[in-house]
């Protein structure tokens, strides 16, 4: 596979695989990371058609048959079969200067900085609440009427700011820094 072969989509699943020192990600968060690029980002916007509403939530049919392809390649390897985790390849680590710039890297690490900072539930919280379209058939959605538990551990974990809780709960941001100032 060579550099002109690597779809925005692979892309992707390599830069999150790059970002925050190569740390291994699992399935549903390499998942939700590149769903959150593409819903997030004007370069990766075309993504999201290929996302589907399932049972926890945007769900890219294809996104696992490109993490097959890279592994195929060298470029990525699996280390866990039992939580689907990957990591890149020293391999996969060379060709990065050559696909993402500087700028681009700052994205894939904020992103995945504040997404794996988040556990399950948190994580559909956030995606649920940005994107209610994807939740509509997840068997997962009961997390929305957890507002009161999920605001202040994603204020706290930093995944959203008070200002973002503010506009989330339709409230006024002095309401929300009084609610949840210990946060």
């Amino acid at each position: 596979m060579g550099l002109d072969d690597i779809t925005k989509r692979k892309k992707a699943i390599l830069g999150f695989l790059y970002a925050n020192s190569m740390e291994p990600v699992d399935k549903i968060h390499l998942m939700k990371e590149v769903f959150w690029l593409s819903g997030n980002t004007n370069d990766y916007k075309e993504l999201i058609e290929n996302y589907g509403a399932y049972d926890y939530g945007p769900d890219d049919q294809e996104l696992e048959a490109d993490v097959d392809e890279l592994i195929a390649f060298g470029y990525a390897e699996q280390i866990s079969d039992k939580e689907k985790k990957y990591k890149l390849t020293n391999d996969g680590k060379n060709i990065i200067p050559k696909l993402l710039s500087d700028d681009e890297l700052i994205v894939y690490e904020t992103i995945k900085q504040t997404m794996n900072k988040l556990n399950f539930e948190e994580l559909l919280y956030l995606v649920y609440k940005r994107f209610p379209e994807f939740a509509v058939n997840s068997v997962a959605k009961n997390v929305l009427r957890k507002e009161k538990e999920m605001i202040p551990k994603l204020i706290a974990k930093g995944a959203i700011s008070q200002a973002y809780a503010a506009k989330l709960l339709k409230l006024s941001i002095q309401d929300v820094q009084r609610l949840y100032s210990r946060c």
